[in-house]
């Protein structure tokens, strides 16, 4: 008999047991993800500029094997803030920007497109070492763009002080390349003239081309609340192309206020 090939004999069916999957709760899915925070601000992030992203490249290069000074983290993407709007969930960063800040950032859009103004952000050859908290500080690549300086960054400071109070720090253009240990004051020119001894040459400039809403998601969980430098990923949620004239704008009714409030910052 061909045991190999015969039927089982006197052996009653093995059934497996019924492994019943958990149920997953959509509603509870959409609410932890509706509760994750993340940050979130209004700047630029910077496209189609090679030059600039080997230079940072090298320069982050360079700095993690330098002995004297510890990195924390290279900065995510390649960007540069104007304003932070804050740690925020899901839904109200959703109605933030879909019901405020969308159509005043559309309008002060279209206004600085009619001015004119020049785009070109100017780059400092010298890389610098800044910050005021005790846990870290930044090693920033330092700009200059009136239209930046003088425009966007005071409106967008003006329209959100209701929210956040008046800004205490001067703002300074810059793209920020790593979070660093604080170093000693002492030390801190030293380190920033070592750096001109990398042999990195940084671009003359580079084109500021819309403004965007940037949120920035941790990549690490940590205890206590996540710090806006942190390691992240930046995602550009909405962009506002300058130099476009042919945006066509509609002014919601509860914000023409501030909208004229704008328009007469713009035109003063």
């Amino acid at each position: 008999m061909n045991v190999i090939n015969s039927p089982r004999i006197n052996q009653p069916d093995m059934k497996q047991p019924d492994m019943k999957q958990p149920e997953i709760n959509q509603s509870e899915m959409n609410y932890s993800n509706n509760r994750k925070k993340s940050h979130y601000f209004i700047g630029h992030k910077i496209h189609f500029e090679p030059e600039l992203l080997e230079a940072i490249q090298q320069y982050t290069s360079n700095l993690q094997q330098n002995k004297n000074i510890r990195t924390k983290h290279s900065s995510p993407g390649l960007h540069t803030r104007f304003i932070y709007l804050g740690y925020l969930d899901n839904n109200t960063a959703q109605d933030l920007i879909e019901n405020k800040l969308k159509p005043l950032l559309e309008y002060i859009v279209s206004k600085l497109n009619k001015l004119n103004l020049n785009t070109e952000c100017l780059i400092e050859p010298k890389v610098q070492i800044d910050g005021h908290k005790r846990t870290y500080q930044k090693v920033q690549i330092v700009y200059s763009n009136k239209m930046i300086e003088e425009k966007i960054v005071p409106i967008l400071r003006k329209i959100t002080e209701p929210i956040y109070g008046e800004y205490e720090f001067t703002f300074t253009p810059h793209i920020n390349i790593m979070s660093i240990e604080p170093v000693k004051s002492k030390n801190k020119e030293l380190y920033e003239n070592k750096m001109k001894y990398y042999g990195v040459e940084l671009p003359h400039s580079f084109n500021l081309s819309s403004i965007d809403i940037l949120k920035s998601t941790t990549l690490e969980s940590r205890v206590g609340r996540a710090s806006k430098n942190d390691a992240s990923n930046i995602e550009v949620i909405s962009t506002f192309e300058l130099n476009n004239s042919n945006t066509h704008i509609n002014t919601p009714e509860d914000q023409k206020s501030v909208i004229n409030k704008i328009r007469d910052f713009l035109q003063g």
